[in-house]
């Protein structure tokens, strides 16, 4: 079973992982930007049509390698901001894994652009990716009958809890 956690660089997604200790409760954290580096794919100033190939390539990994029984939030993005715009990963990459939620880690646009490389971009911009993920998330959700949630950058309590109702729904 997998449960993407997503939104923009910089939203405190992966931290929040990291300080919800998920392994005590039978989670396994899988990271995109490291799968996709371990296999040798480039993960910044992409072209829309590197972004959709490193899409193939990770899909195609984790196919390959989800495993019944094992519970693994998937540290990811829906959204790719890529040299030519933002790309949505194609739906039928997404819905051929069968996730069992989409969880979305909020921040506001200030602290997003305060800690990471999207400071270049207008606090607009950055408002704009995050709505933009966020409202594919929730489609995705609907559509697939999964688990939708937003919590809080650095709320473990609330990883934990929308996780474990993700892996229970």
């Amino acid at each position: 079973m997998i449960c993407f956690v997503c939104v923009p660089s910089g939203s405190g997604k992966t931290s929040t992982l990291g300080l919800a200790h998920l392994e005590t409760i039978g989670i396994v954290t899988w990271r995109a930007s490291r799968i996709l580096k371990d296999l040798g794919r480039p993960t910044t100033d992409l072209t829309r049509q590197e972004g959709l190939k490193n899409q193939q390539v990770l899909f195609r990994w984790l196919r390959q390698n989800l495993s019944k029984g094992k519970k693994i939030a998937f540290d990811s993005h829906l959204v790719i901001n890529t040299t030519d715009g933002p790309l949505l990963i194609p739906e039928e990459l997404i819905t051929g894994i069968e996730p069992c939620g989409f969880i979305m880690v909020a921040d506001t646009p200030d602290a997003i652009a305060g800690r990471t490389k999207r400071s270049a971009h207008s606090i607009q911009e950055i408002y704009d990716f995050s709505n933009l993920e966020n409202e594919y998330g929730a489609r995705l959700a609907s559509q697939l009958g999964t688990i939708f949630a937003r919590i809080k950058s650095r709320d473990v309590h609330g990883m934990q809890a929308a996780l474990i109702n993700a892996f229970s729904h």
